[in-house]
């Protein structure tokens, strides 16, 4: 497993000495300590699979280089460059989903950390070469330093090479960007260790006891929370680390929980992700350019490949399915629901999809749905106990899934000088606090290093 932000190894010594590090550099070799830092990063967990995240920056480098130097053949380098990163990708994801079909038992020895990620987001920055968006990066080091940087590289975001293009090349960063990013990564810390590992005891309760209604729905409630807590709480240390080193890497996430529908909240979740299948799939394939069922069709190959993105399981392709189903219903109807109507309808969905997503199986997860919609008693002791034990967490998760405690902040605070200073002081206020979580209670790894 990679070497987590939670980490205390993290905490007080590596990050610690990369920024020293960082600091004392010149600005030429600034970039060479990132790319040396960053693979370092990676080798402490994943020593094993530091070659493929290597052989990944080269091959799409390589691949750049020659379609600038041979754009009659570009096409082709293009399918090779992209076929081979898959191919990757998929043997060591999909082979043993696949071939299970045809009663072939295989299995690798474990997925590598963060392969969905670093191979889409070289994949993007190939087939930008190949549009024309971007110029083919000459320096080795420096494409390698863009695809290995150690804050996004193994959950994202997914970052295009055009968005960090002028960081890489040339770059300063200012006190306040300091304070900023020290600010943005304390407030992850915390989401982190606070919120979504005091959830994660809740979300994985059923099934420790008699399932009812309410142990279905406190547990599937729990796991919304605690799957976006968990994954923006990275997002957000990712975004707070880049400003560290003056890099602005792309939000991904925009308080998904408050969107009036399914389609609105894929515009604000995992925002990088939804961006990456629109540019490089759905576009390609025609968008909503050939007609409805054109459109209909495109957006539930899609879907299906977002669902598969996430895991080879069932689970998954049934999640990517019910959101494909939803979206098609909503653009086929244009549906317009009253605010209130819309944001249950938004939510309850969600929650179910995450009954598909956290699932071992199908099985399992009809099985918990099954129980949540009245197939079951609708209490019992233990379950009153834990709704008793766990609703203040509950409540304070969702207040802070919101932008209510910022808008709050935000009238306290109306002065920037005012902002500042509240910034100033929470940020070591959210990381010994955190850190207090961290010494005193069992942490979790984020639920978005599996994929």
């Amino acid at each position: 497993m990679a070497l987590s932000f939670t980490s205390l190894t993290f905490l007080l010594f590596f990050l610690p000495c990369v920024l020293f590090l960082y600091r004392v550099s010149p600005p030429r070799l600034q970039n060479l300590v990132l790319l040396f830092s960053s693979l370092v990063f990676y080798a402490l967990g994943e020593l094993s699979y530091l070659w493929l995240l290597l052989f990944t920056a080269v091959l799409q480098y390589l691949a750049a280089r020659l379609m600038a130097r041979y754009p009659h053949r570009k096409r082709l380098i293009l399918i090779v460059a992209v076929s081979v990163s898959l191919l990757f990708l998929f043997y060591y994801k999909y082979a043993s989903f696949f071939l299970s079909f045809v009663g072939v038992s295989f299995s690798v020895r474990e997925l590598p950390v963060g392969i969905s990620f670093y191979t889409f987001q070289a994949i993007s920055y190939t087939v930008d070469v190949y549009r024309g968006e971007v110029r083919a990066q000459r320096s080795f080091s420096l494409f390698a330093t863009y695809l290995t940087l150690f804050p996004q590289l193994v959950a994202g975001p997914i970052v295009r090479y055009s968005e960090v293009e002028e960081a890489l090349l040339d770059r300063s960063v200012h006190l306040t960007e300091v304070a900023e990013g020290a600010f943005r990564f304390a407030v992850g810390l915390s989401k982190k260790l606070i919120l979504a590992d005091s959830l994660a005891a809740v979300a994985t309760a059923y099934g420790e006891s008699t399932p009812t209604v309410l142990l279905g729905w406190l547990t599937a409630i729990a796991f919304t929370l605690q799957i976006y807590f968990d994954f923006s709480g990275y997002s957000d240390m990712a975004v707070g680390l880049g400003k560290l080193f003056g890099f602005d890497f792309p939000e991904n996430f925009n308080y998904p929980y408050i969107a009036r529908s399914i389609t609105e909240f894929w515009r604000r979740w995992h925002i990088t992700l939804s961006s990456f299948f629109k540019s490089y799939v759905y576009i390609p394939l025609g968008g909503n350019r050939r007609g409805r069922w054109r459109t209909y069709f495109n957006l539930a190959i899609v879907w299906l490949l977002t669902g598969l993105w996430h895991g080879a399981a069932f689970t998954f392709l049934a999640w990517g399915l019910m959101y494909a189903v939803l979206l098609i219903f909503e653009k086929a109807t244009k549906l317009s629901l009253p605010s209130i109507v819309g944001h249950l309808y938004t939510f309850l969905f969600t929650v179910i999809g995450f009954v598909f997503f956290s699932a071992p199986s199908l099985s399992d997860a009809f099985s918990k749905l099954s129980a949540m919609f009245f197939f079951a008693p609708l209490s019992d002791a233990a379950s009153r106990l834990l709704l008793f034990d766990v609703l203040p967490m509950l409540l304070l998760a969702l207040i802070f899934a919101t932008p209510f405690p910022k808008t709050l902040i935000r009238y306290l605070t109306k002065r920037e000088a005012s902002r500042s200073l509240m910034k100033a002081l929470a940020t070591p206020a959210l990381l010994v606090l955190s850190l207090a979580f961290l010494a005193g209670a069992s942490t979790h790894p984020f639920l978005y290093f599996r994929f």
